[in-house]
C-alpha cells in the first residue's frame, strides 16, 4: 500500500510496529504511543529535554539504536587484559558505535548519524527520493504478525537488490530476462522498469568493486591467517583457493574467500607465485601463519612465500618461523587410514555391497523396496566414502549397519546378480552363499 510523505502515525495501530516517519511529521505524532518516531524537529528540542528531564518520554532517538556493552583492553604486565567496559549506542541499520553517556555526550551525535551520516537509515528521504511503501519490514511481532514500515521505492533500490538475489542465489545474469521473471515483475512489481542483462552486469562489476575495496581497506587493519588448497577438476583443470582468516575488534572471527582461480600447475614455485601475487593485490602485509595439508609441494610453497615476505616492510613473526601450520584435520585423516588398513577386508565388503546398491537406479529402487519389506525405521539410504574424508567412511559403516537386514533380503532376492558383482571369491566362500553385513 502506498502512501505519500505525510503518513500519520495512527498507522502504527499502538505501537505495535516499527514504521518509520519522515522528519516533517513528527509534529503530528504521540511520543507517548507511536514507538516508531523520527528525529524530532530541532524547534522542539528545548521542549523534549524539559519532558525528558520530567520523565514523560523517553527520546525518541533509540528507536534507531540499541545500547551495548564493549570491552576496553589496556596492557597490564605485558598482556593485554580486559579492565571494564564502556556503554555504546550501536545504529540498527549501519551498526556504527557511538558513544551514549547522557551526562558527557548526551543523544546529540545519535541524532546527528541518523541525519547526516547513516547511509542505510531507510528514511532519509534526502539520499534517496522515490515512492514511500507501507510494508513489512522482515521482522516478527509477539502475535506472530509482521511488524510495518515506511520504506522509498525507486527503480535504483530495485535493481539494487536484483543483483544481490543473483549474487546470493547464485542465479545467471540471463534471469533477468527470461518471460518467467518478467512475468513476475509485471504482477508484483508493475512500475519497475526492467534492466537489460548489459545493465545488471555492469552494476554488479560496481558493486564488487566497491565491495573489494572495502574488503581492502579492513584487512589492513588485521593480522590475518590464510588457507590454501589445490586439486583437479573431472575436466583435469587445476584450480587454487586462498582464504584468509581474522578477527576483528569486537572478537569475532571472519572468513573471506579472497581467490579462487585456475592453477598452471601442483609445483611449490608456482602455488608460492600465485599467492604472493594476491597479497600483493590485497595489500595484506600483516600474515600470521599459512595452513596447508602435507603435500611436499607446500612445503616449497611456503619457503618461498616465507623468503618474498622478509623483505616486505612488514615482516612476518620470528621471521616466519613458524609461518608454516600443516592441516591437522588432514593430519588426522592420515592417521584414521591408517588404522582402517587393519579392518581393510570388512570395510571393503560393505564398501563393495554399497557400490552394488548405488550402481544404478533400478537396483537403488531394489534396495528402497527391501528396506520397506523389512519394516526397518532407520529412513537413511547408503552412502558411499570418498578416501580424503575419514568420517565419510564412519558414516558409511554406521548407514550400512543400520541396513543390514535389506542387504540381507537383496541377496535373497537376487542372489546370483548380487553376488557376482563382488571380486572377492574368498571373502563369498568364508560368508556362504549370502553377503553378511
Amino acid at each position: 500500500m502506498a502512501s505519500g510523505p505525510s503518513t500519520d502515525t495512527s498507522m502504527a495501530s499502538g505501537g505495535a510496529t516499527n514504521a518509520i516517519i519522515p522528519a516533517s511529521d513528527t509534529s503530528q505524532s504521540n511520543p507517548a504511543s507511536s514507538t516508531a518516531l523520527p528525529p524530532v524537529d530541532p524547534k522542539s528540542k528545548l521542549k523534549r529535554k524539559k519532558a525528558e528531564k520530567a520523565g514523560k518520554f523517553r527520546s525518541e532517538v533509540w528507536l534507531h539504536f540499541e545500547r551495548i556493552e564493549k570491552p576496553v583492553f589496556e596492557t597490564v604486565d605485558g598482556k593485554m587484559q580486559q579492565v571494564r567496559t564502556i556503554t555504546c549506542a550501536q545504529c540498527k541499520y549501519c551498526s556504527t558505535d557511538l558513544a551514549c553517556d547522557s551526562y558527557e555526550n548526551g543523544t546529540s551525535s545519535l541524532r546527528r548519524h541518523i541525519q547526516d551520516v547513516c547511509k542505510k537509515y531507510p528514511g532519509r528521504a534526502d539520499i534517496e527520493k522515490g515512492q514511500t511503501l507501507l510494508g513489512s519490514d522482515g521482522s516478527v511481532g509477539v502475535g506472530g504478525e509482521s511488524s510495518l514500515a515506511v520504506k522509498l521505492w525507486s527503480q535504483d533500490r530495485c535493481r539494487v537488490a536484483v543483483v544481490e538475489m543473483i549474487v546470493m542465489d547464485e542465479l545467471p545474469f540471463s534471469v533477468i530476462e527470461r518471460k518467467g521473471f518478467r512475468h513476475f515483475c509485471s504482477v508484483a512489481v508493475p512500475k519497475w522498469e526492467i534492466p537489460s542483462r548489459r545493465t545488471i552486469v555492469k552494476l554488479f562489476l560496481k558493486m564488487y568493486d566497491a565491495k573489494k575495496l572495502e574488503l581492502r581497506k579492513e584487512l589492513k587493519q588485521h593480522s590475518v591467517c590464510l588457507t590454501t588448497d589445490t586439486w583437479t577438476s573431472v575436466q583435469n583443470i587445476n584450480y587454487m583457493v586462498l582464504t584468509a582468516h581474522f578477527i576483528d575488534y569486537g572478537w569475532r572471527m571472519h572468513k573471506r574467500i579472497l581467490n579462487f582461480c585456475v592453477i598452471s600447475n601442483h609445483s611449490g614455485n608456482s602455488i608460492g607465485k600465485l599467492i604472493e601475487t594476491c597479497l600483493i593485490q590485497w595489500g595484506i602485509e600483516r600474515v600470521l601463519i599459512i595452513s596447508v595439508d602435507n603435500a611436499v609441494a607446500n612445503k616449497h610453497a611456503i619457503d618461498y612465500v616465507r623468503k618474498k615476505m622478509v623483505n616486505w616492510s612488514r615482516q612476518p613473526v620470528l621471521g616466519g618461523k613458524f609461518l608454516h601450520v600443516r592441516c591437522l584435520a588432514h593430519i588426522l585423516n592420515l592417521i584414521v587410514r591408517s588404522g582402517l588398513t587393519m579392518l581393510d577386508r570388512s570395510v571393503s565388503s560393505i564398501r563393495n555391497a554399497v557400490k552394488f546398491v548405488r550402481s544404478s537406479a533400478s537396483r537403488l529402487e531394489l534396495f528402497r523396496k527391501c528396506v520397506e519389506k523389512e519394516k526397518l525405521e532407520s529412513k537413511k539410504i547408503c552412502v558411499l566414502d570418498v578416501p580424503t574424508r575419514w568420517n565419510s567412511t564412519f558414516i558409511m559403516l554406521e548407514t550400512s549397519i543400520e541396513l543390514k537386514k535389506a542387504f540381507s533380503r537383496m541377496a535373497d532376492e537376487e542372489d546370483s546378480k548380487y553376488n557376482s558383482y563382488f571380486d572377492e571369491p574368498n571373502l563369498r566362500t568364508m560368508m556362504g552363499k549370502r553377503m553378511v553385513l
